[in-house]
């Protein structure tokens, strides 16, 4: 059976074992291992970081302890690192810190911090602000990103309104002294884009290693490398936007990759009820302030990186398919996309991808 991903949630969840298979926020892992000629012994890694979960499994014939030593160490510095630069859980981040600083001078960031930066504003400004990093003080108005959890009712309009007024991905800007914001209250979030981001910085340390064959997942955005433990591609399963389904319950396609990152964005499974029996997701248009109504949509992005692809997801979800995949293909014609839908409750599932999603993840149908 097929690794299984999922959109991410934006609280922190508890580590659980179902049936013997360590489950891990949204993604589970139930690993398809026939009998190899020669085996390989397979590790597994996990651990919290950034308000969620990472998981990582190498299969690699050459794994000495003290390799695996240095990939554990690696690992965890590289994300310890991240943490505080990006990680909106500790207040004492790099983030954290700007969205308090006041406007006007420039706040000096590490360089992961600033490419997590800049590529979020380009998306945003490529996508004609559909996708924006600033909507902070509206996400977390409505509940969503906080320890609290979401709210049971609608904010008041005028509250709505203040918050999406501190919003604008052109109120941040990147110097070369740091970065600078045009007025109080506008704050970043790199939720969308940081994981991704964690999952390249991760990969590239494992690779370095000398370790070639590897998946490694964070908050369920994906990257994967070389051959699974029984020498065949990765096998990724793509759940269909069923809220009240488990993960692997009902599967749109599976994904056979190697060399390259997945990540799936939706709203099915991290919403609430709204005013008028409407759902609320966490996923929020930045050109209107309000929640996507895409409550039965999935969008997954294949790209050679996972920050790219983790955005991309996010973005396409706002822009919709008919929008999103002429707009995929001008902008980032070397990604693809797959989106998936369903008509209500016990609907029929439809499915629209890219030009090249299939050639290049050699889909199969799910089950």
């Amino acid at each position: 059976m097929p690794v299984v991903i999922q959109p991410r949630r934006m609280e922190p969840r508890k580590i659980a074992v179902v049936g013997g298979i360590l489950v891990a926020l949204t993604v589970w892992a139930l690993w398809f291992r026939p009998p190899p000629a020669t085996p390989v012994e397979t590790v597994e890694l996990s651990g919290e970081v950034q308000g969620t979960f990472f998981h990582i499994r190498l299969a690699d014939p050459s794994l000495s302890t003290q390799r695996l030593d240095a990939v554990g160490t690696a690992v965890r510095q590289s994300l310890d690192e991240i943490n505080r630069q990006m990680s909106l859980w500790d207040p004492e981040s790099e983030i954290c810190r700007f969205n308090r600083a006041p406007p006007g001078s420039p706040f000096p960031v590490a360089a992961g911090f600033a490419a997590c930066t800049r590529f979020a504003l380009d998306l945003a400004r490529q996508s004609g602000g559909a996708f924006d990093p600033t909507l902070r003080p509206l996400l977390r108005l409505w509940g969503f990103g906080g320890p609290e959890g979401p709210r049971t009712d609608d904010p008041p309009e005028a509250d709505q309104r203040a918050a999406f007024a501190k919003a604008g991905w052109r109120r941040v800007t990147l110097e070369p002294g740091g970065l600078r914001k045009d007025a109080d209250g506008v704050e970043l979030d790199l939720n969308a884009v940081a994981q991704g981001y964690s999952v390249d910085v991760v990969s590239r340390r494992i690779l370095e290693l000398g370790v070639t064959n590897f998946f490694v997942e964070i908050g369920g955005e994906v990257y994967v490398s070389g051959r699974n433990a029984s020498g065949s591609p990765w096998r990724i399963g793509i759940d269909e936007p069923r809220p009240d389904a488990l993960p692997g319950e009902h599967l749109a396609g599976i994904l056979h990759i190697s060399g390259c990152a997945v990540a799936t964005s939706g709203g099915y499974r991290n919403r609430r009820a709204g005013a008028g029996g409407r759902a609320v997701t966490h996923i929020f248009d930045a050109r209107t302030g309000r929640p996507s109504a895409r409550e039965r949509l999935s969008v997954t992005a294949v790209a050679d990186d996972c920050l790219t692809a983790d955005g991309l997801s996010t973005a396409l979800f706002i822009l919709g398919p008919d929008e999103g995949l002429p707009w995929l293909a001008t902008h980032y014609p070397g990604a693809e996309a797959l989106f998936v839908s369903m008509a209500g409750d016990d609907g029929p599932v439809t499915t629209r991808a890219s030009p090249g999603f299939l050639r290049r993840t050699s889909m199969t149908p799910g089950r």
